[in-house]
């Protein structure tokens, strides 16, 4: 005689106890037993161990969606939640939920300047206070950008001067800024004329006549530009005697433009009747004291000469000498 038994029990029910013995796994058992009138009976154990049951729900939401519903719950916070559940075959099975969410953090922000600001391409004239959200790539709202502007009015009254000016050229320039706002310089322009873009004051070679200017900001952001104009003059270096003496004892023999700033010229003596009696090109080297090789007596004369400066200006000028032995 065989007798089967099909049993199906969950896990927490183990161990399973049957003619006697216990059983801790799924399988198919067999007993052999002797029954009251003294045969053997085969008794066969069908057991199924239903599995437990588990299951891991991940969820992030945005903190705006909270609370959070879920298997007849609500949740308020982030956190690891579990619960028991019965399954189909009626055991427990366990249910956990993995809740996170994203919480907004707040960044402040201050922009500043003068008289106007322009943010975020928006132009803005007086004081305000702009907040910007940034979104996550889940879209929930994950930071708060707070940006105080800040408009400040104030008087940048920047000035520029320099000595000397005007000035000859080669002269040692100081160029110097100042203003009753606390300030730092920015930019000085033509730029390839100083050394530094962020000296207070300068200190240049004149060279040609130049326009300057120079900008600067002050500690409020205020922007200020300030200039001038440096007039620079090439000296002329050139004048004439009065008299000379042309007694061939090699002083002051020849009468003769003087300079250092002379190219050339034209140099033309008159006697006392307007007559022309020298002429030369050599305006440097000059007149000698002779008319056609002889020696001219004592006496006034006049000259007039033209002379051209390296630097391209011109001068005439004329005048009377004394001839003096």
């Amino acid at each position: 005689m065989n007798k089967k038994t099909n049993i199906a029990i969950c896990p927490a029910q183990l161990p399973y106890s049957w003619n006697s013995n216990t059983y801790n796994a799924t399988g198919i058992y067999n007993l052999t037993l002797t029954n009251a009138a003294g045969c053997d009976s085969t008794a066969t154990l069908n057991l199924t161990i239903n599995p437990a049951a588990a299951s891991i729900t991940d969820i992030k939401i945005c903190s705006a969606q909270m609370p959070y519903h879920w298997n007849g719950s609500s949740y308020t916070a982030a956190g690891e939640y579990t619960v028991i559940l019965t399954s189909a075959a009626g055991c427990d099975s366990v249910a956990t939920l993995k809740l996170s969410s994203v919480t907004p953090v707040t960044q402040s922000n201050i922009v500043s300047g003068c008289s106007s600001v322009t943010f975020d391409a928006v132009l803005y004239t007086s004081p305000n206070t702009v907040q910007q959200t940034i979104q996550s790539v889940g879209g929930c709202d994950s930071v708060y950008v707070i940006t105080k502007i800040i408009i400040t009015h104030e008087i940048f009254d920047l000035s520029i001067g320099a000595s000397p000016n005007p000035a000859n050229k080669g002269d040692v320039i100081q160029i110097m800024t100042s203003s009753s706002t606390p300030y730092s310089i920015t930019a000085w322009q033509p730029a390839d004329i100083f050394s530094s873009q962020n000296g207070i004051n300068q200190e240049i070679v004149a060279d040609t006549s130049i326009q300057i200017s120079v900008t600067a900001i002050s500690g409020t952001g205020c922007i200020a530009t300030a200039n001038f104009r440096l007039d620079v003059h090439d000296p002329i270096d050139f004048w004439m005697p009065n008299a000379f003496t042309p007694n061939d004892d090699g002083s002051n023999d020849f009468f003769s433009a003087y300079g250092t700033t002379i190219k050339q010229g034209l140099l033309r003596i008159y006697n006392q009747w307007g007559q022309l009696i020298f002429e030369t090109r050599d305006i440097k080297k000059g007149w000698d004291g002779k008319y056609k090789g002889v020696l001219q007596p004592v006496g006034v004369y006049a000259y007039v000469v033209f002379a051209e400066m390296y630097n391209g200006s011109s001068v005439t000028d004329k005048g009377f000498l004394n001839l003096i032995r």
